[in-house]
């Protein structure tokens, strides 16, 4: 059973918001497959969140166009050292099949990386392509509480949940079934810079309302990579940065990172 403590009243300092967290199995979704999106879905599954990725192609589909290029970094430096052990555990200690070198081209690092750690233990069955979300939106039991009252704001609305944990995100997606909504207690955006920016192929509706309208409280709402200054290999390093970030906060341990080698004693 899960002990989850969240925080609903709307006025908060950075400190209390650092106290909120998200314990395993808590449900996330991770929108986007590229090499942050499924890094990020691998992270939270090796936590033992209960974890989802959505792309609306394929994986690895915003590197699908330079796909036959060289890697545009060390081919060491491709994968986040929790992916090269997933991978070995995978293939008997090979991080790419029949050869244990890392890859040295765009279209090896996807398909001998990327695709195949969708199709690791963590991650299989959790990862959905051709998936597109349509809409973010508050989940219905906290839109209500999304503006509080003058009465409110002032009111102790600490709470605990034991067991279920009611959730705060409700995406609606398209996929070759039909359209469906599914709630999420935290949501995860890797999908690029600009990428839900109204008009866009990859707008996501609703989102710019929770980041920028009147709501002043969105816990579990996170964005990475959308930074865009550096070369391929320092944003793709920022951007597991982000990602140790996120969890970090989610489980409320400052220190936590899956990426620093364990040190021997």
């Amino acid at each position: 059973m899960t002990s989850i403590h969240k925080n609903k009243s709307m006025n908060h300092s950075s400190e209390e918001l650092d106290d909120m967290t998200l314990d395993p199995p808590g449900r996330i979704a991770v929108i986007g497959g590229g090499p942050l999106g499924v890094e990020a879905a691998l992270y939270g599954r090796f936590l033992g969140y209960e974890v989802q990725l959505f792309e609306k192609g394929e994986i690895g589909q915003s590197l699908l166009a330079v796909q036959d290029q060289p890697l545009p970094m060390m081919p060491d430096r491709c994968l986040s050292p929790l992916a090269v052990a997933a991978l070995k555990a995978q293939d008997g200690g090979l991080i790419f099949p029949g050869d244990p070198t890392y890859p040295i081209t765009v279209r090896q690092w996807i398909n001998g990386g990327l695709i195949r750690l969708t199709s690791t233990d963590l991650l299989r069955g959790q990862v959905f392509t051709g998936c597109k979300i349509v809409r973010i939106e508050l989940a219905p039991e906290v839109q209500d509480d999304a503006q509080p009252t003058e009465s409110e704001t002032d009111a102790d609305d600490d709470f605990y949940v034991d067991g279920e944990v009611p959730p705060d995100y409700r995406l609606t997606m398209q996929d070759e079934s039909g359209i469906r909504a599914v709630d999420f207690e935290a949501v995860i955006l890797a999908i690029g810079p600009g990428s839900t920016d109204s008009g866009s192929d990859d707008s996501i509706s609703g989102y710019e309302e929770l980041v920028g309208g009147p709501y002043l409280f969105r816990p579990y709402l996170f964005r990475i990579g959308q930074k865009i200054e550096g070369n391929d290999e320092a944003r793709l390093h920022r951007g597991l940065r982000e990602i140790v970030s996120i969890y970090a906060n989610l489980g409320g341990r400052s220190t936590l990172d899956l990426y620093r080698p364990i040190r021997s004693e």
